[in-house]
């Protein structure tokens, strides 16, 4: 009995362990405490976020990307990997954006995409208006030219 209150014990702090890493000041903390650790996570929810099997995860890749923009090292890692997925899948990047409240919406256009660190920014624009010319997502259209206009 006392065994499978340990066993419970340890398997609910293992899933707070696993939720902790998902907010800002865990992710920046565990970039500062397991440099490793972070990477290992970094690289998991960058490989869910690229298949884009699931627009949540793509999401949460996003959100992670937007809320460590102050760490020059993975914000370099995460405008790799965004421009990549804006020229080689434009239109899983703009379902996993498609969600996000307006403001983390132009945040991460201005960032990622208005200023990105590989590619030019023609690129990239051209590749998202071949999804647009579909008449799709076009609510992220007007964002995108918005925040354009404004930098």
């Amino acid at each position: 009995m006392m065994i499978n209150h340990i066993i419970s014990i340890l398997v609910v702090l293992c899933l707070l362990s696993f939720t902790a890493v998902t907010t800002s000041d865990d992710l920046n903390k565990l970039y500062s405490k397991d440099y490793d650790g972070f990477w290992e996570h970094w690289e998991r929810i960058k490989n869910e976020a690229v298949s884009c099997d699931d627009p949540q995860k793509t999401s949460l890749y996003f959100s992670n990307a937007l809320e460590t923009l102050g760490n020059a090292e993975v914000s370099e890692a995460n405008g790799e990997v965004i421009e990549n997925l804006a020229l080689k899948n434009p239109e899983c990047l703009l379902r996993g954006l498609e969600g996000k409240p307006i403001e983390n919406q132009r945040k991460f256009i201005k960032f990622f995409l208005i200023h990105p660190i590989f590619n030019e920014p023609s690129l990239i624009e051209k590749s998202l208006n071949q999804i647009w010319s579909k008449q799709i997502y076009l609510n992220l259209k007007k964002v995108y030219y918005s925040v354009k206009r404004a930098n």
